[in-house]
């Protein structure tokens, strides 16, 4: 579910974070690096928990109109269809997906009101009522999707998830493709939701690697960049740019399946995102004459990845 891009994100929070906080230690670092990655995960199922939160309103309609004295038309023909789909009761059924909730305590994490502003809005809806009272107008997949895509329109679900964790808007674009992609893959079993945990590769081999060479050798990774920025005192540089620089040139030394280019490109993009408007043009051109300086020297051992 994370690409590499988005651990080079966590990574350069986390080096920030250390170097701000001078009672953090190495280990301490490493850790909080870890939980990042397992939230990541957690808000994915999140997401399904709200999701899931948001369908089962249609239960609540149901009764409603079930007790009114004077029924309408639309009454009567009320089917709670948006809960009691096959898609969803795959999860409401989902061994692992019930621990889970359980686990990250999602029930009391969830703003009712927030779950029913959002079900009151999807209701008035086109496509709900045609999905509701016109059968087979709507498939329950189509009618998730859109039930989704309003969820996201709403202001308070975005804050309802940045109070679940504060990395949501880094990874919003990540776990929306994810939930698309579950919603799709409906009715699931647990071992579908947990293959959309990060995959090791990325998470501990390019990531955890990263982070730990980055904190172990600043001082030696510094004296590559610094005859680079001579014009530049290395302690006036913006904390991010350097950060940038540091791993960048780790990634250049130690990491033989990356192209070069693709991490000039990459730290550039991450400069344009968290750093100053100077930044993008300035990692680009330390990085290309580092790369050059270390591509001079012999140090540039990179492997053909066959695809």
């Amino acid at each position: 579910m994370l690409s590499r891009r988005s651990v080079r994100i966590k990574v350069i929070q986390h080096l920030y974070m250390i170097d701000r906080d001078k009672d953090l230690s190495k280990k301490e670092c490493i850790e909080s690096y870890k939980r990042a990655i397992d939230q990541v995960f957690a808000l994915y199922l999140y997401n399904l928990y709200v999701l899931l939160r948001v369908a089962e309103m249609s239960l609540q309609d149901k009764k409603k109109r079930t007790e009114k004295y004077i029924k309408k038309e639309e009454d009567t023909g009320f089917r709670a269809r948006l809960y009691e789909n096959p898609l969803i009761q795959s999860l409401v059924t989902n061994d692992y997906f019930q621990k889970e909730i359980g686990k990250n305590g999602f029930k009391d994490k969830v703003n009712e009101d927030i779950i029913k502003r959002i079900y009151k809005s999807f209701a008035r809806s086109p496509i709900y009522k045609d999905y509701v009272y016109k059968e087979g107008k709507i498939t329950d997949l189509d009618a998730l999707l859109e039930l989704y895509r309003y969820c996201r329109k709403d202001e308070y679900f975005g804050e309802m998830m940045e109070d679940f964790a504060y990395h949501w808007l880094d990874d919003k674009s990540l776990i929306i493709g994810a939930v698309k992609k579950a919603i799709k893959s409906l009715p699931t079993h647990g071992k579908d939701l947990r293959n959309q945990y990060p995959d090791a590769d990325k998470i501990n081999d390019f990531g955890l690697n990263l982070l730990t060479k980055s904190l172990d050798r600043q001082e030696a990774i510094g004296e590559i960049i610094q005859p680079v920025v001579e014009n530049w005192d290395m302690d006036r540089l913006a904390l991010i740019d350097l950060i940038i620089l540091k791993m960048g040139t780790l990634e250049f030394l130690d990491f033989p399946s990356i192209h070069t280019n693709v991490t000039i490109v990459e730290y550039v993009e991450l400069a344009k995102l968290y750093s100053t408007e100077r930044s993008k043009k300035f990692i680009n051109g330390v990085l290309d004459k580092v790369l050059s300086v270390l591509d001079e020297e012999g140090k540039i051992k990179k492997v053909e990845v066959r695809r």
